[in-house]
């Protein structure tokens, strides 16, 4: 709003500075930034000037827009409007009025313009003459070459790319006043070229007039300083004194010319307005809804909008992507055919609700297509009947509590009869009861989950995703835990092939017992493998002459009192027997020897305790530990065994300390001795011994403070305090805390440093 009052402003002072100007000839020509360029124009710069320039021009202003060419306060010399209309091209219409000298020309113009290519535009206009009161008609014809210098890529999507024109070379030609009713008048020839640079780059352009007496040459210049700025200059046959200068003011639906002619002295304004979208804007919604088909398929749509676009911008690129689309187009026709025949043959086989099925499908593509239509007309009442039927057998499941088969029956109903709102309302009340279900479902699968009955726990998740397919959670718990069992399904595969392996190996070494072993081991893991089975059978004999072999060779050692070995061999016994239940005798006979030797060993096991505990309390701590190591070997009353044998250590390892203290106190090293007495009272606290030479050890360095105490502090009586210091710091050696010998030490420091400063 600002920049359109300043540009008010601007044109009342143009009005005032020119009320006394008197227009002639020169201004017959509108537009202000046509007449600043020298009247160098061959297209009115694509605005409804152009319908005066060169009606060939028109079809690319390609925008809704209206035209003012002001000369003088309140005085409007063109009006001019424009649209462009995808069937026919571009309409114009113009009102001029001419000042002359002394009487003045009105013009009312008819114009049209077509682009036949991107490039290439024709045009025609029709003036009605009034001067004087005198009327005469007159016709122009019009064309504009419009040849790009180079092409950029403005962007490219999955199917098309667009370009835009760095810098345009147009070729003008336009006649004027053509004889028409009979009226002998002269003619007018423009032509001419305009070249633009890329961006804000200069602009040129060149045009010669060619009338019926004389020629005229114009050249113009302009250039755009700033998005909203431009300047531009020209003169007529290179004489400057008929040379003329402007500027433009521009939004992006508003344009603002005014220019200063030199040799009339005056100024000339015009207004130019875009009025709605410009026809490339139209194209490029047809293209974006063309594109939008494209990607669904849809290609009779996509055709549709292509053809639209094409209505207002020709493109090369597009039509080629039309021809082809045509093709694609041919081949879903025999689809649809197809699917069409299909239908026909069920209706024939009063298969309705199939035929509707699809004639359907072919509708969904084709929404036109008659023989669909007209089949699904035909068929109607016999599909109504038979949805019906379907919504009944949904009333009769529902009343049994068979909800899913109620919810397929439903939905089949509503896929032949949309939009029935009671039927949408009674699916929607089973989906919810159905929801409902499957949480109860899923939550019962999810606790044998955490029983691990996995198989359980899949089938309860699989009637919850029955129950409610569209549950991202429980069919992520499905999926999970279908891979899990897959994943132990393949390691149990694995197992059995390797069992299998290993027992195919041992009956080649003739080691039957240990192929009937990995045999159990595949049949613990499937009970139904054929071959672990077959080769329990051909073991089995040889199983069972090894189990009776051993049993006779355990009981052997259990007479001889061999209790470890028999014992070994009896669990060898029980273990391979409790494989099957045919072996159960030999189980039995292996659990009571091993009860009669577990009872024969309680008996040595209270033996060695007791002995264990006599040479404890005799002090005795070897033999005491070798008798809880035996009851560790026995394996009997461990727990109780290695309490006494770490009590037994502990003694062991302090009476060992009390020795090593014992030598060092009786070598006069009293510190290390309390240190080795302290670490085996940490060992045994409850050790007397310990404590007495603790006590011993803490009385003699008692003694050695006292001794080397006084020795200095008769040294310091003295006066000899070197020596007194070397006395004070052995005390310090054995109580690093002695108050006494720390004072006196620094007392001894003080008088010292007084004596060597007196001396």
């Amino acid at each position: 709003m600002k920049f359109r009052g300043f540009v008010f402003i601007i044109f009342l002072i143009l009005w005032k500075n020119n009320a006394s100007s008197q227009p002639d000839y020169i201004h017959l020509a509108p537009g202000a930034q046509s007449v600043a360029l020298g009247s160098a124009s061959i297209d009115g710069l694509l605005s409804p000037a152009a319908i005066y320039w060169n009606p060939g021009a028109l079809a690319f202003a390609s925008s809704r827009q209206l035209f003012l060419g002001i000369d003088g306060p309140f005085s409007i010399n063109y009006f001019g409007v424009s649209d462009f209309f995808p069937a026919i091209g571009a309409l114009g219409l113009a009102f001029s009025a001419i000042p002359l000298q002394p009487q003045s020309l009105q013009t009312t113009t008819f114009a049209w313009g077509n682009d036949f290519s991107s490039n290439v535009g024709l045009g025609l206009n029709l003036n009605f003459h009034e001067i004087d009161q005198e009327y005469y008609t007159s016709m122009g014809v019009g064309s504009y070459f419009q040849i790009p210098s180079r092409k950029t890529i403005l962007y490219r999507s999955q199917f098309l790319a667009k370009f835009i024109d760095d810098g345009v070379i147009g070729f003008g030609l336009n006649a004027l006043n053509i004889p028409v009713f009979d009226h002998q008048t002269n003619y007018s020839i423009r032509m001419g070229f305009r070249y633009d640079t890329p961006g804000k780059g200069p602009k040129l352009q060149y045009v010669a007039h060619i009338q019926k007496t004389q020629t005229s040459h114009h050249l113009g210049f302009g250039y755009q300083f700033l998005p909203f700025f431009s300047l531009f200059a020209g003169a007529q046959d290179f004489d400057l004194k008929k040379g003329a200068i402007g500027f433009r003011l521009k939004d992006k639906n508003y344009a603002f010319d005014f220019c200063w002619t030199n040799e009339n002295k005056s100024v000339q304004a015009s207004i130019q307005m875009i009025l709605g979208k410009s026809a490339p804007e139209r194209a490029q919604e047809h293209l974006a809804r063309a594109e939008d088909f494209l990607r669904e398929q849809n290609y009779r749509q996509s055709i549709l909008e292509f053809e639209h676009s094409l209505r207002f911008v020709k493109n090369d690129s597009i039509i080629r992507l039309v021809k082809y689309l045509y093709t694609k187009k041919q081949e879903e026709d025999k689809y649809l055919d197809s699917l069409t025949l299909e239908g026909l043959k069920h209706q024939n086989q009063k298969n309705y609700l199939t035929a509707e099925l699809f004639y359907k499908r072919v509708l969904k593509v084709d929404p036109t297509s008659r023989v669909a239509l007209e089949n699904r007309r035909i068929i109607a009442p016999y599909v109504q009947a038979l949805s019906q039927r379907l919504l009944k057998n949904a009333n009769d499941h529902f009343a049994q509590g068979d909800l899913l088969n109620t919810r397929k029956y439903l939905r089949a109903f509503l896929h032949f009869q949309e939009h029935n709102y009671e039927a949408e309302q009674f699916l929607k009340l089973v989906n919810d009861s159905l929801q409902q279900s499957a949480q109860i479902h899923f939550y019962r699968g999810w606790g044998y989950e955490e029983q691990k009955n996995y198989l359980r726990a899949k089938e309860e998740y699989e009637l919850a995703v029955e129950c409610d397919p569209e549950s991202d959670q429980i069919r992520r718990r499905l999926q999970n835990l279908t891979n899990r069992l897959q994943r132990e399904a393949r390691i149990r595969d694995q197992q059995i092939a390797t069992f299998l392996q290993l027992a195919r190996q041992m009956r080649e070494r003739k080691n039957q017992v240990g192929a009937y072993t990995n045999y159990q081991k595949v049949l613990n893991i499937d009970p139904s493998n054929f071959e672990a089975q077959e080769g329990i059978k051909q073991t089995r004999f040889e199983v069972q002459s090894y189990l009776a072999r051993n049993l006779k060779n355990a009981r052997r050692l259990f007479e001889r009192n061999d209790l470890s070995s028999a014992e070994n061999l009896f669990k060898e016994i029980k273990n391979l027997a409790a494989l099957e239940s045919s072996f159960s005798n030999y189980e039995s006979e292996s659990n009571n020897y091993l009860q009669r030797i577990n009872n024969s060993r309680a008996a040595e096991c209270d033996q060695l305790y007791n002995e264990g505990l006599r040479k404890l309390q005799e002090q005795n701590w070897q033999i005491a530990r070798d008798y809880f190591q035996k009851m560790i070997a026995l394996n009997c009353k461990q727990r109780i065994a290695m309490e006494k044998m770490q009590e037994v250590t502990l003694r062991l390892q302090a009476d060992s300390l009390s020795e090593v203290g014992q030598v060092l106190f009786q070598r006069g090293e009293l510190l290390k001795a309390m240190q080795v007495y302290q670490q085996a009272n940490q060992i045994l606290p409850e050790s007397q011994l310990v404590l007495i030479q603790i006590e011993k050890c803490q009385a003699e360095i008692n003694k050695k403070i006292d001794e080397h105490f006084n020795r200095g502090m008769s040294f310091y009586n003295e006066q000899n305090y070197n020596q007194a210091i070397t006395e004070w710091e052995k005390v310090l050696t054995y109580n690093p805390d002695h108050y006494d010998s720390i004072d006196y030490i620094q007392r001894a420091k003080k008088r010292l440093d007084a004596l060597n400063q007196f001396k």
